[in-house]
Formats: structure tokens, sequence, C-alpha cells
């Protein structure tokens, strides 16, 4: 069963790997890409510097980032910036479908490194009329400014911050429409206090998006976050489809909320990757989207697991309220390919009674047995099937 699930698993990956052919990249990165390549050159030791940046954030999480290192910065500029501006990118077309941007036109993107997130939520939005980047590296804060810039059309303006975190206060006449972006940021130590102090700080601020690792320890970090943002008035829209306790921390010591998303890839990329011990056929990352602002949703539910194969059933895990929850349904039986009804991680639908009504198992992981209207029932109403 475990080797099934993992051939699933990797020809679900491969898939997305081959439809990217189809996928059409931003014309945002387009320029992106120009930008980085203007400013690190691919040479024999990019490689090299790429595991040293790699190995400098496993043994030191807590550490300043080196951008006084021009090895750093190439590192940053031809690897990690690719990589997270297409997580990013991923993840903000879902908060997207949801109308999670309108009236927003400020973006404060805080601890901005390279501006990679900026970009990516600029590639998911494009209505922000001024973008401002802070972080603590002058070094690095030149660096995104020119990217950002050559990446924007003319009628937005990018403006720099030198400035640490606990001393960030944002401009109160802009914070009503502005959204602050944390990536990679806040799951370092003291990251509820670090939010807590910032929230106090720019308490008329309406938006936050946090972008994190996909690892089990910063999944379930960030989602300890969702009370700290409540607790300061903000609603979670995605990818929660609730406002209640989260059902992987409340009802499992070990499940993580994660997505994954397609991998846009610059043309030095596969020569690139081929020199290194990391493939990245499909990226992962945890996050949340909040605001003032209550979403005006229907009741819905947000895939959040992969599909497992458990001899003739297929079963998947799903989150629409407090409890640890499945779907599952027999192919064979209803007469479908399991490639007919193709749920991806992170999938959003409309939520019914109807479909939940014939619940199995423990209530820690309940289980809800899908029929064949059922099924229609989710593939038509998928909100991420619906472009």
């Amino acid at each position: 069963m475990l080797l099934r699930n993992l051939c699933f698993l990797v020809e679900e990956i491969m898939a997305q790997v081959k439809n990217q052919g189809t996928l059409k990249t931003p014309p945002i990165f387009e320029r992106t890409f120009q930008a980085l390549v203007s400013h690190g050159t691919l040479s024999k030791q990019t490689a090299a510097n790429v595991m040293k940046l790699s190995n400098h954030y496993v043994a030191k999480p807590d550490a300043k980032s080196p951008w006084t290192e021009p090895e750093a910065r190439e590192a940053l500029l031809l690897y990690f910036h690719p990589l997270n501006q297409s997580r990013v990118y991923g993840v903000s077309q879902r908060a997207a479908q949801l109308g999670f941007f309108t009236g927003l036109t400020k973006l404060t993107e805080i601890g901005a490194g390279s501006g990679a997130a900026t970009i990516g939520l600029l590639a998911a939005h494009s209505g922000f009329e001024a973008i401002e980047l802070t972080d603590i590296s002058k070094e690095i804060l030149d660096l995104a400014r020119d990217i950002v810039k050559h990446s924007i059309s003319e009628k937005q303006t990018v403006a720099v911050r030198q400035s640490e975190l606990q001393s960030l206060k944002l401009s109160s006449s802009d914070s009503p429409k502005t959204l602050a972006v944390f990536s990679y940021v806040l799951t370092e130590g003291r990251a509820i206090e670090k939010l807590g102090h910032f929230l106090k700080s720019n308490p008329d601020l309406e938006a936050l998006a946090i972008f994190e690792p996909a690892t089990q320890e910063d999944g379930r970090r960030l989602q300890s976050l969702r009370s700290v943002l409540q607790d300061h008035g903000y609603s979670i829209w995605a990818p929660c489809p609730h406002a209640e306790a989260c059902p992987l921390l409340a009802e499992s010591d070990r499940d993580w909320c994660h997505d994954r998303t397609p991998h846009f890839k610059p043309d030095w990329w596969d020569k690139l990757e081929s020199e290194l011990p990391i493939k990245n056929a499909s990226l992962t990352v945890s996050y949340l989207f909040a605001r003032k602002l209550k979403p005006l949703r229907e009741p819905s539910v947000r895939v959040i697991g992969d599909p497992l194969f458990e001899k003739t059933k297929v079963r998947q895990m799903i989150c629409r309220g407090p409890h640890r929850e499945f779907m599952s349904w027999f192919p064979s039986r209803l007469g479908i390919k399991p490639e007919d009804f193709d749920l991806a991680r992170g999938d959003l639908f409309k939520s019914s009674l109807d479909i939940f009504k014939d619940p199995r198992g423990a209530d820690r992981s309940r289980e809800y047995r899908l029929d064949l209207p059922a099924i229609q029932e989710i593939q038509k109403t998928n909100l991420t099937n619906s472009d």
C-alpha cells in the first residue's frame, strides 16, 4: 500500500511537470528572470554557492542571512528566488479566486530579501499601486529594488526601507489598504511574540500574507499563528475554509497543512539543477492569508492531502471545520477510473450536507463515503477548475 501511494505521488508530480509545458509563465516572471541574470551569472561555482547557503540555513536557522557575501547573493538570485516566487504565485492565485486582494493598493514585504514574494504576489494580482521593501540588509535591498523595479509596470512605484521587524511602523494613512508580507521570516524563534508585537505596533493594518517552508515543524508553527491573528481581529481567508480551530493541530500530533504548486523555471534552471543533489519537480509551501475584512464565502471544503490508495479504495484528507476528516470512494464500484476523479492538494469546492451523509470511523479520522452524485457535485463546484 505504501509503495502504491508513493508511486501515485510520483506520477502526480511528474504529471505536473509535464503540464508545465501548457502553463503560461507570467510575463512579470520573464522580466524578473532578465533582472536576475543581470545581477548574477551562472558559473562553475554557482551550485557550490547554493549548497553553502542552504547548509547555512540548516545549521543556523535563526542567524542573519549572509547578504554581504557576493556568493550568497548569487545563490539567492539564481536558485532560491525563482523557487520562492513560484511558490508564492501558486498559492496567491488561490487567494485571488476568493477576492482576497479587493481594495488593497499597497504591498509591503518585510524581510524582503530579493523580493521574490513580492513578484509572486504581483503575478497573481497586478492591482498594487505602491510596493515597499524592507530588510535589515542594505546590500540586499539595493538588489531587490532593482529586480522589482525592472519587473513592474511604469504606473507602479517601489520604495525601500532598511529596518528591523521589531522597530517597523507602517504608514497609518496607508495601512487600511496595505498588505504586509512575511516570506520565510516568522517561523524562526519567538514567532508568536514577533507577530504579536508587529500587530500591536500597526493596529490599522488591513491584511497579511505569510509564507513558510512546508516542513512539519514550520507548517505546524505557522498554523499556531492563526489564533494570534484572530485575537487581533483578523479573519483567515486561505487556506482555511473556516474560522474554527485547526484540525491538524487539535486532533493530530504530526500532520501539517501545506500546498503543492507548479514551478516556473528560468532557462538556466536545468543546467544548474543538474549539478545539485536537490531536485524540485514540484514545489511545496505553507501559507496564511488574513484580513480585517471578513470573507463572504459559502461553506466550502479544502483538500489538504494527496490521494491514498488502500486496496480498491481511495481516501483523501479534507478540511471544512475543527475535525480531522477524510473523503473516500471506490472507483470500481462507481464505474469510474481513479483518474476520472482527480482532486489535487489545495483544491477548494463548495460544501453540501448531502455529500457528507455517510460517516465512518473514529472522530479524529472521520471518513465520509462518496457516491457518484457526490463526486459529480464536487467536480462541478471545484473552484480551482472554474476558470
